[in-house]
């Protein structure tokens, strides 16, 4: 309020908020470093601002936050090391360059940092239409309203995305995926029929799920309402996604296939939720996961997820949450191949759903890798699949699935990368 954030920036507060937060709990000082005039008027406001603060605090580090465009050679990183003390080093990190993605053939997700210099990097975490959604976003709510303000505007509505037809483009996104996953069994009429819902329909949702019953399957659904999961309400063409970001949109584009997977294969997906046993129902789960976190993945390849290394990471940390602990412990066993029927014996709902959205989602990181890297054949995932679910009768088990995913991987060494 203090700075009049709202009139002054208008991106989305949430973007900084952890910066802030970071900085607070750490004890560490914010210089404001943004002006009015032009480009060469507020670089120089903030090399005056930079070099001041060094004067006083010599053995100081800064991490400077500026737009690309400030961070040209010719620019900020220019004006600086003439006003700078001669022990101190000036480093400069872009992130998400244009020009280097498309000019790099074959973009490989490993390679993520990018050399020009020894001073000079960029840091390649996603592709260029993810960074593209908010400058769009921001562009087409604020262009013809100097006054809109965006923050509250998010909290509102709790809309965020690129196309006022969301359903339009879920769907075309649909086929798209359903093409490049060779599983093209689906008609049109099957690929338009669903209703997609926000926070907006927050309350109609919450009455839907109130009147679900038996009292577990309202209770559980509840749960996944009000902790912003995305999901299909039962027996209904009805998804719920809480904002339309591009990695929750291709998440539940996921969901949405799996499902017509489910009912391609006569599987009666809520049944099994509430009666079915615990194998076949931790293993849809399961497939939800695993099918959400890899249509985000094709899209947008730098999405992460927590691997095995990550994962004993956490179990060792003081700060992780007992109930985290007890579901990473869980997991790890089911990756490490042990029954499902004897490690989530006895356990809640929502317990499995969270349990199964680990393992599905370590699940699909391994099998993008394979695929990306050309070691593994869309056809070979279908297949995969449909022989899992061939049998309806039988108890489902994730077998299939983690089989192949930990063939020729050290999928014990595995660990996410930073970027």
């Amino acid at each position: 309020e203090s700075v009049n954030y709202g009139e002054t920036w208008r991106f989305p507060w949430s973007h900084y908020r952890d910066i802030f937060i970071l900085a607070k709990i750490n004890n560490i000082p914010i210089l404001g470093l943004n002006s009015e005039g032009g480009l060469k008027q507020r670089d120089q406001f903030a090399v005056d601002k930079i070099s001041e603060h060094l004067d006083k605090n010599p053995d100081s580090a800064i991490l400077t936050l500026f737009g690309e465009l400030h961070v040209l050679p010719e620019h900020m990183p220019k004006l600086l090391p003439s006003q700078l003390h001669q022990k101190q080093l000036l480093t400069v990190v872009h992130q998400n360059s244009d020009e280097i993605y498309w000019k790099v053939d074959n973009f490989e997700t490993e390679e993520y940092i990018v050399n020009f210099s020894p001073w000079e990097f960029s840091i390649q975490s996603s592709p260029p239409w993810i960074k593209y959604e908010s400058l769009v976003y921001w562009y087409e709510n604020l262009v013809d309203d100097p006054d809109f303000d965006i923050h509250e505007y998010i909290i509102q509505t709790g809309l965020k995305t690129l196309s006022d037809n969301i359903n339009d483009q879920f769907a075309q996104m649909t086929k798209e995926i359903l093409t490049l996953l060779n599983w093209s069994d689906f008609s049109d009429e099957q690929i338009e029929n669903f209703n997609l819902y926000d926070q907006t329909h927050f309350r109609f949702l919450y009455r839907e799920v109130a009147d679900l019953g038996p009292a577990k399957i309202s209770k559980f659904y509840s749960y996944l309402l009000l902790s912003n999961q995305q999901f299909k309400l039962p027996r209904s063409n009805k998804f719920f996604c809480p904002d339309y970001s591009i990695n929750r949109l291709n998440f539940l584009i996921g969901l949405f296939i799996v499902h017509l997977i489910f009912e391609e294969k006569e599987i009666d997906f809520h049944k099994e939720v509430q009666n079915g046993n615990i194998s076949t129902r931790f293993t849809l789960f399961s497939l939800e996961a695993f099918f959400g976190h890899l249509t985000a993945k094709i899209i947008n390849p730098h999405k992460k997820c927590d691997l095995y290394q990550d994962l004993i990471e956490k179990l060792e940390k003081n700060w992780t949450p007992s109930i985290d602990k007890e579901n990473i412990e869980s997991a790890l066993k089911l990756i490490d191949g042990n029954p499902v029927q004897e490690i989530m014996a006895g356990s809640r709902l929502k317990k499995q759903f969270e349990v199964a959205q680990i393992v599905g989602h370590f699940f699909a990181e391994l099998i993008f890798h394979k695929l990306s890297r050309g070691k593994m054949e869309l056809s070979k995932l279908k297949e995969i699949i449909e022989n899992l679910l061939e049998s309806k009768a039988s108890d489902f088990t994730i077998t299939p699935i983690r089989e192949y995913c930990i063939l020729d991987t050290n999928y014990k060494d595995t660990k996410k990368r930073f970027f």
